[in-house]
C-alpha cells in the first residue's frame, strides 16, 4: 500500500483529488485533515463523471474540527472512476493510500 494521491484543497471548490488510470482497479483508504483553527465543512465523492451528482456523495458537509481527521476506508474504484473533494476553507489536506492493479 503506497500514497496514491496528496492535495491540499482550496477554499470553495470541487476538486478532483485522484483518478484511477485505465485498465486499472484500486482499493484505497481516504484521509482528510483540517490543518486549520477552526471548524470547517468537508464533502467527499466517488464517481464516473467529470462532476459529482447528488447521488454520488459519500460524506456531505460534515463538520471538521481543528486538527480534525475524517477517514473512509476499504473503498475501491475501477478504470477511469474519480475521487473528488470539497472544503469551505483552504486549511484541508486530502491523502489517498491505497493499491493499484491492472485488470
Amino acid at each position: 500500500m503506497g500514497l496514491l494521491a496528496a492535495v491540499a484543497l482550496p477554499a470553495n471548490t470541487v476538486t478532483n483529488v485522484w483518478t484511477c488510470a485505465e485498465n486499472f482497479e484500486s482499493g484505497f483508504n481516504v484521509n482528510i485533515c483540517n490543518r486549520g483553527q477552526t471548524n470547517t465543512t468537508v464533502r467527499l465523492a466517488l464517481t464516473l463523471g467529470e462532476d459529482p451528482t447528488d447521488a454520488n456523495w459519500l460524506e456531505f458537509d460534515y463538520v471538521l474540527p481543528p486538527s480534525g481527521v475524517l477517514e473512509r476506508t476499504g473503498l475501491t474504484l475501477s478504470s477511469g472512476q474519480k475521487i473528488y473533494a470539497f472544503a469551505a476553507s483552504a486549511a484541508v489536506s486530502v491523502s489517498i493510500y491505497g493499491v493499484k492493479t491492472a485488470n
